[in-house]
């Protein structure tokens, strides 16, 4: 057995909890669950760094097909918006934004709930973009996304919503969409910090972050003066160094990262830099942002009991129609198990 088809059958047997699976069983026809196939998907995405998603498995969802997909070169159709779901009942259209991690991992509960009434799409980053920090700004990312979101079919209620950062990005991707003419049902925020400070990447600060992360006095780094070839030269040479005292020194330094992206403690080394530097951009991108143009689009926002963030209501300033809708957890617990179910109703009747 392969490598790839050996780490897939292992993904499988966790997911359903079972052994001897076929490479021709129908996951559905064996034990597997809407719930579980976003789980089994969200897995094999982080393992082999794809965006595969439901529909690419729904005339044939077995082993077999998931090699053959998982297999193919990605061909930059649909980069970042990616259908979740199969079934086409057209109560409406819900485009989720990625936060800052630039996955769509943290709305896992939310999609299972949602996927037998809703046309879900997630909009995810392209990880191959961000291996260094750069300071890119929102409407770059946002107007990618838009060009991608005009092929969908919008003539039903479609509904943009993002949790944290995703939230920033929404605000502009429904701006970009109501100058082009498109009418938006929702732009649903869920615990989106305003726009606020923010510090600029320079050589000379990655110059320190890099020495932290590798805990060595290297006379090549100080040598650099540009940012994308001082972390060229880090990708290149953390082999060298210790996996688990790296990813140590890495959660010391960006210890919130880890809570967006929990997988980053068991991630390859080249692997855990990228995504942190994505997250780093991505972050920057949403700090830097500046709010101007006031939106005709309702915002429904969910404000987590737990925590101070958002105590006051600046997004209320920029949009026609705003509601603040309370919701039980903190930041990064809201869309956890235990909430799901209390902020699930209030999240339906959001979209009315």
């Amino acid at each position: 057995m392969k490598i790839i088809e050996k780490k897939i059958v292992e993904i499988w047997e966790n997911a359903l909890k079972k052994k001897k699976i076929s490479n021709s069983d129908n996951f559905f026809e064996i034990g597997g669950t809407s719930i579980k196939a976003l789980l089994l998907i969200n897995k094999v995405n982080q393992t082999f760094n794809k965006n595969l998603v439901i529909s690419d498995l729904s005339n044939n969802f077995t082993i077999s097909q998931m090699l053959k997909i998982v297999g193919k070169k990605d061909t930059g159709v649909d980069q970042y918006v990616k259908k979740l779901n199969a079934i086409n009942k057209r109560k409406g259209n819900l485009f989720f934004v990625h936060d800052v991690s630039g996955y769509i991992n943290g709305y896992l509960n939310l999609f299972a709930l949602l996927s037998e009434d809703y046309e879900l799409y997630g909009i995810s980053a392209d990880l191959k973009q961000f291996r260094y920090p750069r300071g890119i700004d929102i409407f770059e990312l946002a107007n990618a996304y838009v060009d991608e979101i005009l092929t969908k079919d919008l003539s039903i209620p479609t509904s943009i919503i993002g949790w944290s950062d995703g939230g920033v990005i929404g605000f502009e991707i429904v701006n970009i969409l109501e100058k082009k003419g498109v009418e938006i049902n929702k732009l649903i925020m869920l615990d989106t910090a305003f726009p606020s400070a923010y510090d600029e990447f320079t050589i000379e600060k990655e110059k320190i972050i890099v020495k932290k992360i590798i805990n060595s006095i290297d006379t090549n780094i100080d040598s650099f003066n540009d940012i994308q070839l001082l972390w060229d030269y880090l990708y290149k040479n953390i082999s060298r160094f210790d996996k688990d005292l790296i990813l140590s020194k890495l959660q010391l330094e960006f210890p919130y990262l880890f809570k967006y992206i929990p997988h980053l403690a068991s991630s390859n080394l080249k692997k855990a830099l990228n995504e942190i530097n994505m997250c780093r951009t991505i972050s920057f991108s949403a700090s830097k942002y500046q709010v101007s143009k006031v939106i005709e689009s309702e915002i429904k926002y969910f404000a987590p009991t737990e925590g101070l963030r958002n105590a006051i209501d600046d997004w209320s300033k920029f949009c026609a129609n705003y509601k603040r809708i309370p919701i039980y957890g903190d930041h990064f617990t809201m869309l956890n198990v235990e909430n799901i179910e209390s902020l699930f109703p209030k999240f339906v009747t959001s979209l009315a």
